[in-house]
């Protein structure tokens, strides 16, 4: 199945957040599935980021690379 991961999905599946639903998390895991995600998403973490509205346990390059 094909699923576009929300920004929030996205920040909370690679920092391992409890506020991901174990659910979710099971259906991202599932190499089954098909994960994608939109680059607006991308461009919204990156500017996040930037403003420092956003706090990443990964580095910004570790946290592309993991998307990859």
């Amino acid at each position: 199945m094909r699923y576009l991961l929300d920004t929030h999905t996205v920040i909370w599946y690679l920092d391992r957040s409890l506020r991901l639903p174990s659910r979710v998390e099971k259906i991202i895991d599932d190499s089954d599935n098909r994960r994608c995600i939109s680059s607006v998403s991308l461009w919204e973490i990156a500017i996040k980021v930037n403003l420092g509205k956003l706090k990443l346990t990964l580095l910004l390059n570790e946290f592309l690379d993991k998307i990859e």
